[in-house]
């Protein structure tokens, strides 16, 4: 006779009921968490995007094409936005990324001014992936007023175009000292670095006067460069009227016409124009077309009387005239 105790089925039916029962909890549990992770994930990507935190292609997904294998692949560039630093540089960058015909590098890599030692191989991995007949466009601001930048670049390539944005001299200075003062890159004050005390004169050589020399870093490009490889873009014009500046630069670089009056919004909050893409309106960082740090009237009207005649030289450099009285 067997000794063996046997359980009645309905228990059997009941533990394998709990079991399951048990296991939707848990999988129920399981599925509930990974969509509130993924929710998450996009709030933050999201969040990362529109706040402008993460480079701008990461975020922008302009057609079908960015998610499918189109043969796109990392080409040098064609052209650079080589200065002037706080003159426009980077909102012209932003409205370039408008044109499908154009993509951008969202880093600024300065290769041929401060980091030519790295490589080309590194330079090269700093471009966007961009398919066949784009024109790959790469900023980097202080090439302007760099002594071996120019050679450098003509080394690189004689034949690319390169634009460069100004803007009136002193308040592009005061600009770039407000910057340097808001990073904690400057402490002193503006007057103590722009007058050499011993002569009483400009300071040439401070780093915030220097790029607004514009006659005389753009002498050095002239060397290497024709002036029809080199396109200038009215700084203030860009800030007041952008569709203007970049249907010039669209037909230096040879391209189609685009880019429309219509993607350029007015923010009336922030001062400045903001840009219409494809699912939103996007404005500059808030750092953009922010209030200057106070300098001395009779400081300003020192410099501007200084700049004046380097102003002119400037223009019958370039064969073109700005309002920067």
């Amino acid at each position: 006779m067997d000794d063996t105790a046997h359980v009645p089925l309905i228990a059997d039916d009941m533990k394998l009921q709990q079991a399951t029962c048990c296991h939707r909890k848990v999988t129920r549990l399981k599925l509930i968490g990974i969509c509130f992770i993924c929710t998450l994930t996009i709030l933050f990507i999201t969040k990362a995007c529109i706040t402008r935190r993460w480079p701008d292609r990461t975020c922008k997904f302009p057609s079908t094409n960015y998610l499918v294998n189109d043969n796109r692949k990392r080409r040098l560039p064609q052209s650079i936005i080589i200065g002037v630093k706080k003159a426009g540089t980077g909102a012209l960058r932003h409205f370039l990324d408008l044109h499908p015909d154009v993509i951008t590098a969202s880093k600024e890599p300065n290769f041929f001014s401060f980091r030519y030692e790295n490589g080309f191989d590194w330079y090269n991995k700093l471009m966007p992936l961009s398919r066949e007949g784009q024109i790959t466009v790469e900023k980097s601001s202080n090439n302007f007023h760099h002594e071996q930048a120019p050679g450098r670049t003509f080394e690189f390539n004689s034949t690319i175009k390169l634009i460069v944005v100004v803007r009136e001299p002193v308040e592009r200075a005061i600009s770039d000292y407000t910057q340097r003062v808001i990073n904690n890159r400057s402490r002193r004050k503006f007057e103590d670095s722009v007058f050499n005390f011993r002569t009483g004169e400009i300071n040439r050589e401070y780093i915030c006067i220097r790029p607004s020399l514009y006659h005389t870093n753009l002498q050095r490009w002239l060397k290497y460069f024709p002036m029809s490889q080199i396109h200038i873009v009215d700084g203030e014009n860009l800030k007041s009227n952008p569709y203007e500046e970049v249907y010039k630069v669209e037909e230096f670089l040879g391209l189609s016409h685009q880019v429309k009056r219509e993607q350029f919004v007015f923010n009336a909050t922030k001062g400045f124009f903001c840009f219409r893409t494809s699912s939103m309106v996007e404005c500059l960082r808030d750092n953009k077309g922010r209030q200057h740090i106070l300098i001395d009237p009779e400081l300003k009207d020192r410099l501007k009387r200084y700049f004046r005649p380097l102003n002119e030289l400037f223009f019958r450099q370039i064969g073109q005239r700005f309002d920067w009285s």
